[in-house]
């Protein structure tokens, strides 16, 4: 389970168990009011934190693939050199980089899905929030209640898109599971470095 997988689990819950605990008191709507500045600032700070873990993995991702081109630009080095064994070491290097990255990928497409997520479900909590004060006010709100709805829907399309994404992901990976072998590799950087071959 990734964390952000566990920050969609929290949040919901956190909703959850704040209407839960809103529908208890005695006076609901004051109550749901302050539950639901709660949630929004719970929200919004799971939100910070999702989009720091989502730029630290995308720096990762991009040193692993420095790692890969660096890997194999010794290779190509070593090859010119004349020593085999050595370009055949820095190529396994560049293979468990470019399995890293693609795992890596994996990883930033459901987390990009599951930030767009988190944002929906801050303009719905942000939404809810606004008709609930608008009720308190005596004003009935039709349209902040159906900017909640609509926020629900794209919830549930970006749950399907992020759950559609990481099944082609899997299918990616397991194409690729089958990644050309080390002798594969070098065989192809020495017709790289010598056409004529």
């Amino acid at each position: 389970m990734t964390t952000f997988d566990r920050l969609r689990r929290a949040l919901r819950a956190n909703l959850n168990d704040l209407m839960d605990r809103a529908a208890g008191r005695g006076d609901p709507l004051g109550h749901t009011i302050g539950l639901l500045e709660e949630a929004a600032a719970a929200a919004k700070a799971q939100l910070g934190e999702a989009a720091a873990n989502l730029a630290e993995l995308e720096r990762d991702r991009s040193a692993t693939r420095s790692q890969a081109q660096a890997a194999e630009q010794a290779a190509i080095s070593a090859l010119r050199a004349g020593d085999e064994a050595k370009a055949r070491e820095h190529l396994a290097r560049k293979l468990r980089s470019d399995a890293e990255a693609r795992d890596l990928e994996a990883v930033l497409v459901r987390e990009r899905g599951y930030l767009a997520e988190l944002r929906g479900a801050v303009a719905a909590i942000d939404a809810k929030l606004a008709a609930a004060r608008a009720r308190a006010a005596g004003v009935r709100s039709t349209e902040t209640d159906s900017a909640a709805d609509e926020w629900a829907e794209r919830i549930e399309r970006l749950e399907a898109e992020a759950d559609a994404l990481g099944e082609i992901d899997r299918d990616r990976r397991r194409r690729k599971a089958s990644a050309p072998p080390v002798d594969d590799q070098l065989r192809h950087l020495k017709e790289k470095l010598d056409p004529k071959k």
